[in-house]
């Protein structure tokens, strides 16, 4: 472990403790997708919707948006499973963190910390919305960095540099499907599907935005019984 990640972990856990109250907030907003995916999902709506010149050009930037951020999603859960497994803060004993009231001394055990899923998938919809509106696109920098993913430092989940390292990639691989070829060719079968069909595009879109808003929670149960399910064939 560098340096840099042990002094921060250590200075951020120095609050754990503190206050009851504050501890199992956090650990709440943690679990919760209310201030996390349900804002920015709430965001990129506005900004879907919003009336402009250039929206049908916008929308196909969130079309790219939603693309990219699922494609980094998976990048980095391909990264964490293939990469040597990086114990989470809470996890390392010679850390002698101060777990936060509320947090279980054995979550997460055996699940990588590198890269921060958190950071990959909000750090890449921040990314994408601020190619379209500025101002919306920073502020979801913003709540990314300090309402998503400081929380998880504080609760021994993640390092900062598990953090850096998952914004990077959700920054990287969105900012390659905003090239303008490649966002048409990834958005023009779903604005086709828009013209032909509007209520059932966004009754789809709906969905999307739901799985996004939760951490892609429905397609990660599914995929993790599929996985048990082959350990068990003969």
């Amino acid at each position: 472990m560098n340096s840099f990640d042990r002094s921060v972990v250590t200075f951020v856990n120095s609050f754990a403790q503190h206050s009851t109250t504050f501890d199992r907030l956090v650990v709440f907003h943690s679990h919760s997708s209310l201030l996390q995916g349900a804002f920015a999902m709430t965001v990129f709506w506005w900004a879907w919707f919003r009336r402009r010149d250039h929206q049908r050009e916008d929308q196909t930037m969130l079309l790219a948006t939603l693309a990219g951020s699922i494609l980094a999603f998976g990048v980095g859960r391909l990264l964490a499973l293939t990469l040597p497994l990086r114990a989470r803060p809470m996890h390392d004993p010679t850390l002698h963190l101060i777990l936060p009231f509320g947090m279980g001394p054995d979550e997460f055990r055996g699940w990588s910390a590198f890269p921060s899923d958190h950071a990959m998938l909000f750090f890449a919809l921040a990314w994408g919305i601020w190619f379209v509106a500025k101002r919306a696109g920073l502020i979801l920098l913003i709540h990314a960095a300090f309402v998503v993913c400081l929380p998880r430092i504080y609760l021994g989940l993640h390092y900062p540099t598990d953090i850096l390292g998952g914004a990077a990639i959700g920054i990287l691989v969105v900012s390659i499907v905003m090239m303008p070829r490649i966002r048409e060719t990834l958005a023009r079968p779903w604005l086709a599907w828009l013209d032909r069909s509007p209520g059932t595009f966004y009754a789809a879109l709906f969905v999307v935005s739901i799985e996004l808003a939760s951490m892609l929670q429905g397609p990660r149960a599914l995929l993790e019984l599929v996985r048990r399910l082959l350990r068990h064939l003969p």
